[in-house]
């Protein structure tokens, strides 16, 4: 199998592979329907096949696109919920990494925020515990005084 790491390259690839299934139901309905007694055919009858052919190359470019388009937006919701999670604090669960084109770049490097901002990020109950377990009166400022 070909292995492809560009998202520019692989829906290139998949146009192509549209494209080229549908030219080639085309084509064949196009020579049904032109010459149907050079394969033994009546009119009738190679028009049905025509009809068939048809159906079978729209439904398997259909479902070529649907199947393109349902994996790429599993990864994207992934990546959401990731982030989702990480913008309410939650830097405990890693971003899963299941791609390895652009998006997969992507979640690698969201991956790499969320370890930073849970080593360098202070959590709250943290800061009340040791808040509460001052014996003395703390006051915050801004550094302009107020």
């Amino acid at each position: 199998m070909l292995a492809v790491r560009s998202l520019k390259t692989k829906f290139a690839l998949s146009g192509a592979s549209l494209a080229l299934l549908l030219g080639v139901g085309f084509l064949a309905i196009f020579l049904l329907l032109r010459y149907p007694q050079s394969i033994g055919l009546g009119s009738g009858a190679a028009t049905w096949l025509a009809a068939l052919v048809g159906i079978g190359a729209f439904g398997s470019a259909t479902w070529l696109a649907f199947s393109q388009g349902r994996h790429l937006t599993h990864a994207l919701e992934q990546l959401n919920d990731s982030t989702n999670r990480i913008s309410n604090g939650d830097f405990t669960r890693p971003v899963p990494i299941v791609r390895t084109d652009e998006l997969g770049d992507l979640q690698r490097t969201v991956d790499q925020m969320r370890q930073s901002l849970a080593d360098t990020t202070v959590n709250k109950n943290y800061l009340d515990n040791v808040l509460n377990s001052m014996s003395d009166a703390v006051f915050v400022a801004r550094p302009d005084g107020s």
